[in-house]
């Protein structure tokens, strides 16, 4: 499956400038081919592809994507997708550049192989770059996909979209659907039993944890700027609730009012009093936790008078909300730490 590098080919490109620092940190094969294991290193779960499983078709929120035999190129069109083919032991040939969270590194660095091409979506739908790719399948499970770019990719292979429109998938419901996709169901019920150990064991060390309620929200420092609120469906509050955390009953006034964009709720700064938790989890953006910890609107966050509120910024963020198993193992050994230091202060007012 390995594809030879040709001048002007978008692997050739992926090399250059800022994106090859960023390649040099991922050693990976490509699709399902060539996969191997360094001497030494802990075993993974078979990436041999069960031919058998196919021809299958998945479901999806856009739609029903067919796939004839198990797919050798993929691309990752979000952290979610790449991350469930990195915790299966398989390396897309194409990923967003974002895909670059330190569990979705470490993950890849135990395979040797090509490295995969990091496509670049700021300037919109790269779609030149994943035909020449030539895919045989395209993962769109933790991304809000238009209608529009999801008729051009469904024009180069077939695509799986998220479940929800909202774009968002239960991590342990992308992760099995992944592993049809590429024929490796089995591995993936491996991984989700692995994720799931691992919260129960982080939430069963921190028992006061247990019962104590949560909210998480976005916030900025810009005067006026709304707060966005994560909704009880979201990836974010089923993975608190997970680590033993209660969703605060404020949300469900929250939900009621407040309008949902991509997944949020918008909720005005100079309403904060009205989010009461014990914890509140504030998603800041990197290298601005002071600075909106020290906003005028935040002092009236029930949570702030206690010590309650743990600022996160990316990766930790993603860690709780992209939905991705490799990102939940994360968040159980840094993440949980940090919310039951939150509780305890909550727990001494």
């Amino acid at each position: 499956m390995n594809r030879a590098t040709t001048p002007g080919s978008p692997r050739s490109r992926g090399l250059l400038g800022r994106r090859a620092v960023l390649l040099g940190l991922l050693a990976v094969p490509v699709g399902l081919a060539g996969c191997s294991r360094p001497s030494g290193s802990p075993a993974r779960p078979s990436t041999t592809p069960d031919p058998s499983a196919f021809p299958l078709e998945v479901e999806h929120a856009l739609g029903t994507a067919r796939l004839e035999e198990p797919p050798r190129v993929v691309v990752a069109m979000d952290p979610a997708s790449a991350d469930a083919c990195a915790a299966l032991g398989v390396a897309p040939a194409g990923i967003l550049d974002t895909a670059g969270s330190p569990w979705f590194s470490a993950a890849l660095r135990t395979f040797s192989g090509p490295q995969p091409f990091l496509l670049n979506a700021r300037g919109g739908l790269p779609i030149d770059d994943i035909v020449k790719m030539a895919p045989d399948v395209v993962l769109a499970l933790g991304s809000e996909l238009p209608r529009d770019r999801f008729e051009q990719l469904s024009a180069v292979a077939p695509v799986v979209a998220a479940t929800s429109a909202r774009g968002e998938t239960p991590w342990a419901d992308a992760v099995r659907t992944v592993g049809r996709v590429l024929g490796l169901e089995a591995a993936a019920e491996e991984v989700v039993a692995t994720t799931e150990k691992a919260m129960a064991d982080a939430a069963s060390a921190y028992p006061g944890l247990e019962g104590t309620t949560v909210l998480m929200f976005s916030a900025s420092a810009v005067p006026g700027a709304d707060v966005l609120v994560y909704g009880g469906g979201s990836n974010a509050a089923a993975a608190l609730r997970s680590f033993g955390l209660t969703t605060s009953p404020a949300l469900a006034a929250v939900e009621r009012e407040a309008p949902l964009a991509e997944g949020e709720h918008r909720w005005p700064q100079s309403r904060v009093r009205e989010l009461s938790s014990d914890i509140a989890v504030v998603a800041v953006a990197e290298g601005q936790q002071r600075i909106v910890s020290e906003a005028p609107f935040m002092a009236a966050l029930p949570a702030a008078a206690h010590r309650g509120a743990f600022y996160v910024a990316a990766p930790d963020q993603n860690s709780l909300t992209s939905g991705s198993a490799l990102g939940l193992q994360w968040a159980s050994r840094n993440i949980v730490p940090e919310l039951a230091k939150a509780a305890y202060y909550a727990a001494q007012d």
